[in-house]
């Protein structure tokens, strides 16, 4: 090898050499900052300071895309009251690391995170219709104070006529016609009250069949699915005593069956577990979404019945003087 070509591998060396270390050099600060991002969003998240706290593991994640700073943005978020910013991250994280060790504290959130959404949306809907029953009862109030106006109105106008009608007839003319109007008065009475009652009796049905139906709708299937899933652990009940059965009677050496064998055991052992905890928590949320339907069903059905007026309607017939008690 000549001098010159001595010369020229010792400068391709040396440069190498050198982008080697600046590379890591870089590498190291980079992790350095995203260490120090990470510790003080962890101090904004102790102090509950949690969107200083995302913005911090944000940042951290940028210099180190690690999954694990994932986790915490969602946890984070969810400490903040965030929770679809919340569950996203979360998501984020188990697309980057299904098996990790916070995969299964990150999927045990997630669900919860997704339950909670669903009942704050069945919240608001139930709201949404609380308010849409108080307008229309305003409005109902508003119609009947002006129907009373109306009716005032008129009274006051008969009883201004009724000082410059004429005398009346005589007394065996006007008997005949005091007994056809008091008929026809009691007929019409008849008639307005159990035309009352059939449209009370029909706000009561609209009420009981309205009110909270999406809550008790809801409520019902998640019971539904939470029995089954309890149910099915049956299955997984008996293949387990099966595989126990089976380990149990092993005589000789241990066989790839008696490896197949445990496996199954472990896996029903796991999956009753996990049915047993996701119907129970199922069947509990159920019954509070159905308890919430039916209060709120009770509660249209009190609002329906209360906004009925009670009055006193004076009852004059040829051959009986009353009053009528009208609810």
């Amino acid at each position: 090898m000549t001098t010159r070509a001595r010369r020229i591998l010792t400068v391709l060396v040396t440069v190498l050499v050198m982008g080697q270390g600046a590379s890591i050099a870089h590498a190291d600060s980079a992790a350095d900052d995203a260490r120090r991002h990470f510790k003080l969003g962890k101090v904004a998240q102790d102090a509950g300071r949690y969107e200083a706290a995302v913005a911090e593991y944000e940042a951290a994640y940028a210099l180190t895309p690690e999954p694990w700073l994932l986790f915490n943005i969602g946890q984070a978020w969810r400490l903040g009251g965030n929770a679809r910013k919340a569950l996203s991250a979360y998501e984020s994280y188990l697309e980057k690391a299904s098996d990790g060790q916070l995969a299964d504290e990150a999927r045990q959130n997630a669900t919860t995170l997704r339950l909670q959404i669903k009942l704050e949306a069945s919240e608001a809907e139930r709201k949404a219709a609380v308010e849409d029953a108080a307008r229309q009862a305003a409005a109902a109030s508003a119609a009947r104070q002006q129907a009373e106006a109306e009716q005032a109105r008129r009274r006051s106008l008969e009883e201004e006529a009724s000082r410059h009608t004429p005398p009346p007839p005589p007394a065996h003319l006007d008997e005949e016609a005091r007994r056809r109007e008091s008929n026809e008065d009691a007929a019409a009475l008849a008639t307005r009250m159990a035309h009352e009652q059939a449209s009370m009796q029909q706000r009561v049905d609209e009420a009981r069949a309205t009110g909270g139906s999406t809550l008790r709708t809801l409520g019902g299937v998640c019971l539904g699915i939470g029995l089954v899933a309890v149910f099915a652990t049956a299955a997984f009940l008996v293949d387990g005593f099966l595989q126990q059965g089976t380990l149990q009677n092993i005589s000789g050496s241990w066989t790839t069956a008696d490896d197949s064998a445990l496996s199954r055991v472990q896996f029903d052992q796991n999956m009753i577990y996990g049915l047993w905890a996701g119907g129970g928590t199922l069947i509990v949320s159920g019954a509070i979404m159905y308890a919430l339907g039916q209060s709120a069903q009770r509660e249209a059905v009190r609002r329906v019945t209360e906004g009925a007026p009670v009055s006193i309607v004076p009852l004059l017939a040829p051959t009986h003087v009353g009053v009528l008690v009208r609810f």
